[in-house]
């Protein structure tokens, strides 16, 4: 019998933008939400993008996660906010990088400390320019925040009116990722097609700013109402992914193809849009075999926190967070609170807690029987002998293990070995004799000679049989590293 014992690996490079988003009924802090943590606005700007949960995505392919989570975001940033009585965001954007040499920017440090000069729209539906605000020395707290750090695109400018977060009026609009298709011609004709009243609010020249225009055109009145409800949010992500999928397909002269086929040149649209008020979120990538970049959600009794990456890779925090699944969309309003749906029913996966590769469940099940004991043997020798996986790892049979204690790099608190509880000297439960493995392998060679005679008798395992499963490998790899470990020198 062949125990298998893997872990996926985490990417160390990455390429796209990263953004932390929150709205709620309460107003919360600023610079806590953007400073909290290990991984916080800063470290997504500058370290590994930290993912849990991803390797356990059915698409999961490790050469492609750099590609779509950057690990240096310095080409630029912003953070919008709503202050209490006001319709409009305030913003304060840079084209410089939030850290440079490990100092935070000018004026990144003014905001923090109510020494910036914010843009707020005219209240005026005929003048869309943006004016600068007095100083204000108060704390920064509003019911909703955004902030994004910038990766720019190959030929994108780096410059103040390509930074995020964009406005269109009341709205605030984050974009990560990138949309396909983009010739001259494709935006001439995008632009041609937007109204004269949404096309004037756009200042720079990014395919983001440009697919939140599209957004606004769709938006149903916008933009002579100040609020809107989550149908009409709900209804305007739809056909903005769908438009640009549309466009996309015009430029390459496909015909008869859906939205989500994969014959299409893919397209990252991950969209967050708020009105200050309810908040809506897409993670989408028009590719049936790849994965958007990266969001988790945070649900708080008033409110919600939409990051890019959790906040710190703690095994408690983690059990707060949960990963979006691919072309999944979370809205929220203070009436509603949050809701998730599946918006390409061809490509749609099931959100994961973003503990589930520490602890096991709710996690995306393996189809095969074989692959759901693996994933218990993950789980069990992660936990119970991290021993075991250092040795691995210093030969290259498995890959690294995710931070998930404090950043630290090491397994979760382990579990009390059986019996007597008494560990060994590196931190391993003491192996056990030689003839307990024999029984249980016994009994293991027996459920395999079943399920081959009788795929479907797997769900009807007991959970004492499935256990033994897991057990048995287990308990062999020790068995098997500690008489390598024992052996003399030749």
């Amino acid at each position: 019998m062949t125990c298998l014992l893997a872990l996926l690996a985490w990417s160390q490079t990455a390429g796209a933008c990263r953004f932390i988003a929150y709205c709620g009924t309460k107003a919360i802090d600023a610079r806590r939400l953007l400073l909290y943590g290990e991984n916080n606005l800063l470290a997504l700007a500058t370290s590994r993008p930290l993912l849990p949960a991803l390797s356990l995505s059915r698409h999961y392919d490790e050469s492609q996660v750099p590609l779509r989570n950057a690990a240096m975001n310095l080409d630029g940033y912003g953070v919008s906010w709503y202050e209490a009585g006001e319709a409009f965001p305030r913003r304060v954007r840079s084209s410089h990088p939030i850290v440079k040499d490990n100092v935070s920017d000018a004026t990144f440090r003014a905001l923090l400390d109510g020494r910036a000069v914010p843009m707020l729209f005219r209240e005026s539906l005929d003048s869309c320019v943006e004016e600068a605000q007095q100083r204000t020395n108060v704390a920064l707290r509003s019911r909703a925040v955004f902030a994004h750090v910038r990766a720019a695109s190959p030929n994108s400018e780096q410059k103040e009116t390509n930074s995020h977060p964009f406005a269109f009026q009341t709205l605030t609009w984050l974009h990560n990722g990138h949309v396909a298709a983009q010739t001259a011609l494709w935006k001439e004709k995008l632009m041609a097609s937007l109204p004269e009243r949404v096309l004037r609010l756009v200042s720079g020249d990014t395919d983001s700013e440009l697919a939140g225009a599209v957004f606004a055109s769709h938006l149903a009145g916008f933009p002579y109402r100040k609020t809107y409800n989550l149908v009409a949010l709900r209804a305007a992500m739809l056909t903005t992914v769908a438009d640009l999928r549309e466009r996309s397909l015009r430029v390459h002269e496909t015909e008869g193809v859906t939205n989500c086929s994969a014959t299409l040149p893919p397209s990252s649209l991950n969209f967050a849009v708020s009105d200050g008020t309810s908040l809506v979120v897409i993670r989408f990538r028009s590719s049936l075999s790849e994965d958007p970049p990266t969001l988790y959600y945070k649900q708080l009794e008033y409110g919600v926190i939409v990051a890019s990456e959790p906040s710190s890779s703690d095994i408690s925090t983690l059990r707060e967070w949960t990963l979006l699944g691919k072309n999944r969309m979370l809205s929220y309003s203070p009436g509603s609170g949050v809701h998730v749906e599946c918006v390409c029913p061809q490509s749609c996966d099931p959100d994961v807690r973003a503990d589930a590769h520490f602890n096991g469940p709710d996690t995306i099940q393996p189809q095969s029987w074989f692959g759901r004991r693996a994933a218990a043997l993950r789980v069990y020798n992660y936990q119970n002998a991290p021993g075991i996986y250092r040795g691995l790892q210093a030969v290259g049979l498995v890959g690294p293990v995710a931070a998930g204690n404090g950043g630290s790099g090491q397994p979760a608190p382990k579990r009390e070995c059986p019996g007597n509880g008494v560990k060994g000297p590196d931190g391993e439960c003491p192996s056990v004799s030689a003839d307990a493995v024999e029984r249980l392998e016994r009994r293991i060679e027996e459920l395999e000679a079943l399920l081959r005679r009788d795929p479907a008798s797997v769900d009807r395992l007991s959970l004492a049989d499935n256990l033994r499963v897991a057990f048995t490998c287990a308990l062999a790899a020790v068995l098997a590293f500690a008489k390598m470990r024992r052996r003399p020198a030749q």
